[in-house]
């Protein structure tokens, strides 16, 4: 009788666990431990049914009884669950390692495993896992990893990673935290990759083999810009997961009108996918769709007021129409729920640095460097504050090592083109930014048409003028005209090489075209006066206009056509200059995006690399986040927030509260 008991009671347990009826599972486990005599299954039954049921002191306390936590791999690696879902990370970290290499290290390419974690099974766990144990060790340590991660040690979660997938390669957590968060660089990528494959090559047919392939292949093969467009095996093509890489892969190579349809297509059918999801807001936030981007992010902090992304989101939307206090208030409480979200760091800098609050920017962008140590969109953000700040030295550092990590990347070529014209040297300059228009004519193949990159001509044409090749410089002006007809100063740059010309006519032209695009613009109200109080004195100011082709200054050139010029060319060439240092690299509206789900490291507002300066303070947005446009406010009704932390839909986005957030004022790093 009492053995019909107990097998009714496993039973039903077993059965209630799957229903997810947690309770009844409970009661039956423990009354199968009763019957058992305390079986190490039913025990083990037990633990899990209370973990599923979120009672993890209960789960643990069940677990210690008996040494079953000394002994069996499957009570530690159960007990290390509880204790990262309570946050408990130090103590998860105790149950999976090994004492004696708690501090080793390994390399990623020794092929052998050499796992640091405490992974030997005990005859019980053999009978439990049996045909599982590489998984079972490769989940203990992806769990380690993960505990590492939210420590921030990146250095041990990176090996721990590649541990367990030298275990077993099917564990697409582990390579999904390598890639998403760049944990590691692209060339260490691709080695993971095939050291992965080749563990998998032999046990799959040609054709298996093939599609498995691409599923790894897929996740670096979207965030490089000269790579080809994936090509999913047909039976692959429709899945969310392929598709959000294609977005990405858009979204990488600046077509952002592609990567919104490739996401939109995700969100029909899994509007919750947290990887496209990511990519999903940065292109709402590169094309400004303010609309869109409200009732997503609406939508997600009343489905999920829990999660960073559902912040995140808000915070995207403010900083697309330019509340940057509201913008900083929610990237604060993202960070605060999930301190290792990159993209939410990127995007918390850019809303302070949109406000002029530089250090704080800096402090936000040296934590994006933490947590994202393989994406090199941190390095060019910093280096791109202490360009602003005169350091050059400081600057050229941080983006050699972005160049390490990202060689063909055109935002860094553009950087690096605008500190080298900076300093003077415009050769190298014209160099830089010529590498940087080649990478992006390739990504895009049909050549540059994104008004992204705008920006990039015009500085292309500052190079040729300052290196008196003129009829060049205007060929790339009147590019950039091509691509963004609405910006006042490629009008005046082109209006001020027509005035070296002597074309007065047409200089005259575009000087007031750039005035009807910008009143402000004070390079075209300047040189429009002073050319109509020259020409009224003498006809022959064009005389002196012309020897600076010469080299000559502008009392020679004065003094030469026998005239009193006020024209103050020196001054207008520091304008000009101040023109080109404005048009930083990939300055657009549309900033970069960041990468993967909340977990990737691809997420921040604005549209892949692009960058902005706000403030006098450049943006840059890392792959896979939105991107942080300048725009007026857009009107919405005022709102009220909901009893689930959302908000009823005739009011505006629910803030945080203040509870667990960073003060504007204090060091966040």
């Amino acid at each position: 009788m009492a053995n019909g008991l107990l097998e009714r009671a496993r039973q039903a347990a077993a059965e209630y666990e799957k229903l997810n009826l947690s309770r009844t599972a409970v009661f039956w486990a423990e009354k199968a431990v009763c019957l058992s005599n305390g079986a190490f299954e039913d025990i083990y039954c037990l633990a899990n049914a209370l973990y599923r049921d979120a009672q993890y002191r209960r789960t643990i306390h069940v677990l210690e009884r008996d040494s079953h936590l000394e002994l069996h791999l499957s009570c530690r690696y159960l007990g290390a669950l509880c204790d990262v879902a309570q946050k408990d990370y130090e103590s998860a970290i105790e149950k999976l390692e090994a004492e004696a290499t708690a501090t080793e290290s390994y390399s990623l390419n020794v092929r052998a495993p050499t796992s640091k974690c405490n992974t030997l099974l005990s005859p019980e766990d053999e009978k439990f896992y049996a045909g599982r144990q590489a998984q079972a060790q490769a989940a203990a340590c992806c769990l380690r990893g993960i505990a590492y991660q939210e420590m921030l040690n990146m250095n041990v979660a990176r090996n721990c990673y590649v541990e367990a997938l030298r275990l077993d390669p099917l564990c697409y957590e582990a390579w999904d935290r390598l890639t998403g968060n760049s944990v590691i660089g692209e060339a260490s990528e691709r080695d993971v990759c095939n050291l992965a494959l080749g563990l998998l090559r032999g046990e799959f047919s040609d054709d298996d083999f093939k599609s498995l392939k691409f599923l790894y292949d897929m996740r670096l093969v979207c965030k490089c810009q000269l790579s080809d467009q994936l090509s999913p095996p047909a039976a692959l093509k429709n899945s969310s997961d392929v598709v959000a890489c294609q977005a990405l892969q858009c979204y990488t190579k600046y077509d952002v009108h592609a990567a919104l349809d490739c996401s939109n297509r995700v969100m029909e059918r899994d509007p919750l996918h947290p990887f496209c999801m990511l990519v999903h807001l940065a292109c709402l936030v590169a094309l400004e769709k303010k609309n869109e981007l409200f009732i997503l992010a609406h939508e997600a902090v009343q489905d999920f007021p829990e999660q960073a992304s559902s912040w995140y989101a808000i915070g995207c939307y403010y900083l697309t129409v330019s509340e940057f206090e509201k913008a900083r208030l929610h990237f604060s409480k993202a960070t605060s729920l999930d301190p290792n979200f990159g993209q939410a760091w990127l995007a918390f800098g850019h809303a302070f640095s949109a406000d002029g609050i530089h250090d704080q920017a800096n402090t936000c962008y040296f934590s994006a460097m933490k947590v994202m140590p393989g994406c090199h969109y941190p390095l060019v953000t910093v280096a791109l504050y202490h360009s602003m700040n005169h350091d050059p030295v400081l600057a050229r550092k941080y983006l050699k090592e972005a160049r390490e990590l990202a060689p063909k990347d055109g935002i860094v070529c553009h950087e690096r083109g605008t500190l080298a014209y900076q300093q003077g040297n415009y050769r190298k300059a014209l160099e830089f930014f010529m590498e940087a228009l080649d990478v992006c004519d390739k990504s895009v193949q049909d050549k540059v048409s994104s008004s992204s990159w705008e920006p990039l001509l015009n500085n292309i044409g500052h190079c040729y003028r300052r290196l008196k090749d003129y009829d060049s410089a205007l060929a790339f002006h009147h590019r950039a005209l091509a691509l963004d007809c609405s910006k006042a100063s490629t009008h005046t740059s082109i209006g001020f090489i027509y005035a070296l010309r002597g074309s007065f006519d047409k200089a005259i032209e575009h000087f007031h075209k750039a005035l009807g695009l910008n009143r402000q613009d004070i390079i075209a109200v300047d040189m429009l006066e002073k050319m109509a109080n020259c020409l009224a004195e003498d006809e022959s100011f064009l005389e002196g206009l012309l020897c600076e082709k010469a080299g000559d200054d502008q009392e020679t050139a004065a003094a030469a056509a026998g005239v009193n010029c006020s024209l103050d060319l020196d001054a207008v060439r520091g304008d000009m200059d101040m023109l080109a240092s404005v048009s930083k690299p990939i300055d657009s509206d549309v900033k970069y995006l960041p990468e993967h789900g909340l977990q990737q490291a691809f997420a921040t507002p604005n549209v892949r690399g692009g960058n902005v300066a706000y403030g006098g303070t450049p943006m840059i947005m890392a792959p896979f986040g939105a991107a942080a446009a300048s725009t007026p406010a857009y009107l919405y009704h005022r709102a009220t927030p909901s009893s689930r932390g959302g908000l009823s839909f005739d009011g505006s986005l629910p803030s945080p509260s203040t509870a667990g957030t960073h003060d504007d004022g204090m060091d966040l790093d």
